[in-house]
């Protein structure tokens, strides 16, 4: 008889995903997905003017679709920065050394 939960046991031995490797995916996901509609809204509408050159608006449409993408993730990279200092939630050089000083001092 086979056990149903071999394989939930096995990604939990595994441990936690990398999350690099995830974002790269997520990434290319969406290049792929982004890039087929853009082939097939530009093949759609070459092939209104001209039919027999589908392929190569749909290969056109592909490269705008992955562009777009790229562009789009630039910008939403660029609006949520992880940095403190970028944030404005930075601390002065004095909050920092009364920080180390606390905790120095609760080390003794």
């Amino acid at each position: 008889m086979r056990r149903f939960n071999s394989h939930t046991q096995k990604h939990a031995a595994l441990g936690p995903r990398d999350r690099w490797a995830q974002k790269q995916a997520g990434g290319l996901y969406g290049v792929l997905i982004l890039g087929v509609v853009g082939a097939f809204a530009f093949a759609y509408l070459g092939g209104l003017v001209a039919p027999n050159w589908r392929v190569e608006f749909s290969f056109a449409g592909f490269i705008c679709g992955a562009v777009v993408y790229g562009l789009l993730a630039a910008r939403l990279d660029r609006s949520s920065s992880k940095d403190e200092y970028a944030q404005g939630n930075s601390r002065t050089e004095e909050e920092v050394r009364q920080a180390l000083a606390d905790i120095k001092a609760r080390e003794k």
